[in-house]
């Protein structure tokens, strides 16, 4: 804006007078991620997997590069439980990665963390870890799995402690377990913590009774159980 002084009655005025001067616009060019420092015990996640991803979500340069929602697109990938992207200027991004620890098996295709949250195995098994398999067709993996450690932990208790392979969940809720000694226990749909208590209290004296003849338990009675020995013996009623 240029001020015009006229001369006048009463003394000086000042007259404003407006320009427009075009400019040509300056391209800058944006400055790119040049460096990762990528931190964090890295054993199943593929550092060039991460190194894709960043170079997707930071095409526009590292100023328009949002943290957040690169963060959230790292914790989408299997195996990355947590995440944190943090800026180093001038060209630099500092990502932390925790890595999922798996807890147990579900199905054949994923594995629940220590929330109990399901995570896609990506291909990877575990063969050094022996973890309990969960095979169910209830969809909320939180309450199966603490259901697991509920049942997990009342079997540690017995005097002839066997840890569970397998827990199988039907459409109708209905469990059953297959032990490490072999053993498969019938829980059913209802009370089955305290099902499982009955035949901990017992097992000790049954297991003598039966020695080397014991294959099942079918614990879905309110007043006893029924126990499924070796082919050659018959099944047998055992009353409190």
């Amino acid at each position: 804006m240029l001020l015009v002084v006229v001369a006048g009655w009463g003394g000086l005025q000042y007259a404003p007078q407006l320009f427009n001067i075009e400019i040509e616009p300056i391209e800058l060019e944006p400055v790119m991620v040049r460096h990762i420092q990528l931190k964090g015990k890295l054993i199943h996640v593929d550092a060039e997997q991460v190194k894709q991803l960043v170079h997707e979500r930071g095409q526009q340069g590292i100023l328009v590069l949002d943290p957040e929602q690169l963060r959230g697109a790292l914790e989408a990938l299997p195996w990355i439980y947590q995440a944190s992207v943090r800026k180093l200027w001038p060209d630099q991004l500092e990502i932390h990665i925790e890595e999922q620890r798996a807890a147990v098996l579900w199905g054949e295709q994923g594995y629940l963390n220590l929330d109990g949250v399901y995570f896609d195995a990506a291909g990877i098994k575990l063969p050094e870890q022996k973890l309990p398999l969960i095979s169910s067709h209830q969809q909320d993996t939180e309450a199966v799995y603490q259901q697991l450690q509920q049942l997990m932990a009342i079997l540690s208790k017995q005097s002839t402690a066997s840890t569970i392979v397998e827990m199988a969940v039907d459409r109708r809720g209905a469990v059953t377990l297959h032990l490490q000694d072999g053993l498969l226990i019938h829980l059913g749909r209802r009370a089955i913590t305290e099902r499982l208590q009955r035949w901990v209290d017992q097992v000790t004296v049954v297991s003598e009774r039966y020695k080397g003849q014991l294959k099942g338990v079918d614990l879905r009675y309110e007043r006893g159980m029924v126990l499924q020995l070796q082919p050659k013996q018959k099944s047998k009623s055992v009353k409190r």
